[in-house]
């Protein structure tokens, strides 16, 4: 410590962090934007081959095109690889093209259009060799079209351009307030850009003309300052808007920069700066920094990926882990510069463009002086934070996002709203002290069937919160050979409507959200407990009527309710029926009395014999919705049989202080790190989609039946709701596809869509699929629900005849506003792997267990390749040789072998490699080969790494 203390205050400058494990780096700040996108490589490859269709005209960035951004076309896909044309002439193929959430205009060329540029491009994905590795990398590449053939076309977009310098021209006010107009004095803001327009034009979305779009489009970005786009779902662009306040605050700590800037160059002249430093709020900001990293490093050792090591002590106070106040309270102009800082380099979603604000932040970075070897950029800016004790070693990206619907989040302000009003509702009402249905008001009671003592299956685990789901099998007296499948699930719309405040809370978090840390539900809990399945609770019932061939005769959807409750364990029911249990694999770190070390828990004897009690039931069932698969796929001239990768991976967190709003304002480090525990399938399964049936567990296999009998009946009235769907791609019909491999990442797999309208789900043989099952946890299922009230009453009035078309009714939605939901939920879509964070709490175990020796690790590990890119900048000895960490499918980056290992490398073979680097910042295992390719991994026994303390 005390040596550590002296480097700060002597005349040389620190040559190394203190207890650092990796490489030095340059000391270089200015990165490139191309550098700045490395973290995304994967992700961004191929990212709008989805999001446009031919002829659509769009603003973008050539990785290979050098020069201005411009307006280019989508010409299609080869494989993955977009073609474009772009407004100076050239054609580009280019898998990482840059489209920055840019304004489209649908159509702008016709098929005919586009023949006299397709002429002249590539038929087939362009592909390079380098370093004598056999995986080929795909190449971007761009070429000019002869000014005969793009002469039209570039004439059309050069007209764009001037009418969009033409809108600015006269609407110069306009633009300039966009920013005043939009910003928020207090909180961070996200903004749609469709609502943007509205905003700044007093115009509907469909009436604003594309050149107004795209001058918006532009102002946006000029202001980067202030403005930054919203990368998660550039189908619908979405911009962050700085809060006010915090703009003006910010430049305060530029001012302050600049001055400190000036002391120093007038230091370096030898004149006396003592008084200009000492009335700078960065000169106290900075001493308070660096005696907070000297705590911390007494407790923790910093990486170069931006992260710092796991505590050298262990204490917990309540299940938490426990917290050492730094003795350093910042002032009002510190927490300024901690916002700034905070903006900077952990706010998500990330600066897109760099700043002036960098800038500082890199100034303030070298100033400190704790990171004089490092590329100073966002994860080094993480780093300072974690030592400056305002943030956890393991705060994860659901706690720095403006964008997302987390009650208490930066940005959330509206959920914050609605979650207070609701749960002010469910006060007056009763519902908080006692959650009683009887309470509420019950509006389709008077056309609830009594179902009496029908036997009801609730296939829950005991940690189960709220059941909403259940399902009954029945003779169909009428019909020997044929039964009832009847799918019962909790009926919350019969008890509000839309326009009640908690269907505006519903709408808004769109789901019931869970995370390690925490599970926000999408209804009150009080509500939601009162909604939940038991012995006299009022349901929606989706009744199919099924051969033991498959056929479905019959589908019928109304009110019910139910009595005879029969719970049981889902992995009860699973063993009782003898389908497959696959092996787990396992990596448990932290401290054993924290949490049970048993990562997988068989079903006792006694919750066995419960489920094997209707065992004649349950395979009843079984060969009725194995039957009903065979007769989907027989039902279609082709069906969906190409190889999929189950993705099991599941991370458990134990010991984590809840979210603190306040957090960036206190300084504490941790004595100690989180319990964590990593589950996955010991082995790559590879499955084609007719054989995932016996995988399936049945509950999963009786909804889907009951999702598809729901959209048909809805389907058959022509009631708009949330139909679930999937096309193939142009390029890969289901032939190409039925005979790919399951790591063939140029394979366009069938894209997911949401429609009002009916549409065939390519994925799961089905020619109408709506989810319903699931009411309290999923908005769209609570919306049909409303609908199919509407209906179900309508007939009950006499309004219309049974399977009457419904346009004859008005219902709870409109076609239009079902449309308008159905927009707004792809952000939801969009953000949903992120909220989940199974990979970023695997990463941080082994992280931990590696780098730390926390657990006692393989020396040798299975990656399966994958594919191989253009070679990243991070490691010199990257091949671009891309693969997945087995078990627990963590992305690898493959490095030089000295025998040349990699360059033999084929995709779906296993390699064995030895790790060098968990990269957290980067999310990325780097691995090095020590044994050539095979078609089968190298290591098959058990997989199970528990702390060493309990290893021992």
């Amino acid at each position: 410590m005390e040596g550590a203390e002296a480097q700060y205050t002597g005349s040389g400058r620190l040559d190394t962090l203190p207890n650092s494990l990796f490489i030095e780096e340059t000391t270089s700040d200015e990165g490139s934007m191309d550098g700045d996108l490395e973290q995304y490589e994967d992700s961004l490859e191929g990212i709008s081959s989805a999001l446009l269709e031919p002829g659509d005209l769009f603003y973008c960035r050539s990785s290979v095109a050098k020069g201005r951004d411009q307006f280019g076309i989508f010409l299609g896909l080869v494989g993955t690889q977009p073609q474009i044309f772009l407004a100076d002439g050239r054609w580009v193929a280019d898998t990482n093209m840059i489209t920055w959430s840019s304004p489209v205009l649908r159509g702008f060329a016709t098929e005919q259009d586009l023949i006299p540029i397709r002429k002249h491009l590539p038929v087939k994905t362009l592909e390079m060799r380098t370093d004598d590795i056999d995986l080929p990398i795909t190449r971007s590449f761009a070429s000019d079209v002869p000014h005969v053939d793009g002469a039209v076309l570039m004439q059309r977009m050069a007209t764009i351009s001037a009418a969009t310098l033409d809108f600015r021209r006269n609407n110069l006010q306009l633009m300039d307030s966009v920013y005043e107009r939009i910003a928020d004095d207090e909180r961070y803001k996200s903004v749609l850009l469709d609502d943007i327009y509205s905003e700044v034009l007093d115009l509907k979305p469909g009436e604003v003309p594309f050149e107004a779009q795209m001058a918006i489009y532009l102002e946006l970005r000029k202001n980067s300052t202030v403005i930054q786009p919203v990368a998660l779902n550039p189908t619908i662009p979405s911009y962050v808007f700085l809060p006010k306040k915090l703009a003006k605050r910010f430049e305060q700590v530029c001012g302050w920069a600049r001055q400190y800037q000036e002391a120093a160059a007038d230091a370096a002249l030898g004149k006396n700066v003592s008084l200009v430093l000492g009335q700078n709020p960065l000169t106290k900001f900075i001493e308070k920094a660096r005696r907070s990293i000297l705590k911390s490093r007494a407790l923790r050792s910093p990486t170069t990926t931006g992260c710092l090591g796991p505590s050298s002590v262990q204490s917990f106070v309540d299940k938490k882990v426990e917290t050492k106040d730094t003795g350093i309270v910042f002032s009002e102009d510190e927490k300024m510069i901690l916002e700034l800082l905070w903006d900077c380099y952990i706010r998500v979603p990330p600066t897109v463009y760099r700043n002036k604000h960098h800038s500082i932040g890199s100034l303030i970075l070298r100033a400190i002086g704790a990171y004089p070897k490092l590329r100073l950029e966002r994860e080094i800016g993480g780093l300072l934070l974690q030592e400056l004790g305002v943030s956890s070693p393991w705060a994860d990206v659901v706690d720095r996002h403006t964008a997302l619907p987390i009650r208490g989040r930066r940005g959330a302000d509206k959920i914050d709203f609605l979650f207070a009003e609701s749960e002010k509702v469910c006060d007056e009402i009763g519902l908080t002290e006692n959650p009683d249905r009887g309470l509420l008001q019950d509006s389709m009671a008077h056309l609830r069937e009594d179902l009496g003592d029908l036997p009801v299956f609730v296939v829950d685990s005991v940690s189960t919160k709220f059941r909403d789901d259940a399902y009954s099998l029945e003779p169909n007296p009428d019909m020997p050979g044929s039964y009832w499948i009847h799918v019962h699930v909790a009926h919350p719309s019969a008890f509000f409507s839309p326009d009640h405040i908690f269907g505006k809370r519903a709408r808004a978090v769109n789901e019931t959200w869970y995370h390690q840390t925490f599970t926000q539900h999408m209804l009150p809990t009080p509500f939601a407990a009162a909604m939940s399945l038991d012995g006299n609770s009022p349901t929606m019932t989706t009744s199919t009527l099924i051969t033991e061939s498959g056929e479905v005769l019959d589908v019928q959807v109304r009110p019910t309710r139910i009595h005879n409750i029969i719970p049981l364990d889902p992995l009860a029911v699973h063993c009782a029926l003898g389908r497959p249990i696959l092996e787990q694999a396992y990596l448990i770190l932290g401290q054993p009395s924290n949490t049970d070390m048993t990562p997988v828990e068989l079903p006792s004897e006694d919750v066995l014999a419960q489920a094997r009690m209707h065992l004649p039931t349950l395979q009843k069932l079984e060969k009725l919705l194995e039957a009903r698969s065979k007769a989907r796929r027989n039902a279609l001239p082709e069906y969906a049989d190409f190889p999929t990768v189950r993705n099991a991976l599941k991370a458990s967190v134990y010991n984590v202080e809840d979210y603190d709003p306040d957090r960036l304002s206190k300084s504490y480090h941790y004595m100690g790190d989180p319990t964590i525990k990593v589950v996955d399938d010991r082995h790559v399964s590879i499955l084609r989609l007719s054989e995932l049936d016996r995988y399936h567990a049945l509950t999963t296999m009786v909804m889907t039946l009951a999702c598809e009998s729901a959209g048909k009946w809805f389907a058959d009235r022509n009631i708009p709701a949330c139909f679930s769907g999937s096309t193939t791609q142009p390029g890969s019909p289901l032939s190409v596809l039925n005979n790919s491999d399951a790591s063939d990442t140029g394979r366009g797999l069938p894209l997911l869509k949401t429609s009002a309208a009916p549409l065939p789900h390519v994925w799961l043989d089905t020619n109408t699929y709506m989810q319903f099952t699931s009411p309290i946890r999923r908005f769209r299922d609570l919306l049909a629900q409303w609908q199919a009230n509407s209906y179900l009453r309508a007939v009950a009035d006499g309004l219309i005849k049974p399977g009457d078309d419904a346009g004859k009714i008005q219902l709870s939605l409109s076609r239009q506003m079902v449309e308008q939901f159905i927009l707004e939920e792809e952000n939801f879509r969009r953000v949903r792997p992120m909220i989940k964070g199974d990979h970023h709490w695997a990463f941080r175990a082994l992280f931990r267990a590696f780098h730390f020796k926390e657990a006692q690790l393989p020396e040798t590990w299975d990656v399966m390749i994958v594919r191989r890119v253009q070679p990243g900048q991070r490691h010199e000895d990257d091949t671009g040789v891309r693969g997945w960490l087995r078990p627990f499918n963590l992305s690898v980056r493959l490095l030089k072998s000295p025998e040349g290992w990699e360059k033999s490398a084929r995709p779906s073979s296993y390699m064995p490699v030895k790790l060098e680097l968990v990269d957290l910042a980067l999310g990325v295992v780097f691995c090095r080969p020590v044994g050539g390719p095979s078609d089968t991994p190298h290591h098959n026994g058990p997989f199970q790494i528990v702390p060493k303390a309990v290893s021992s």
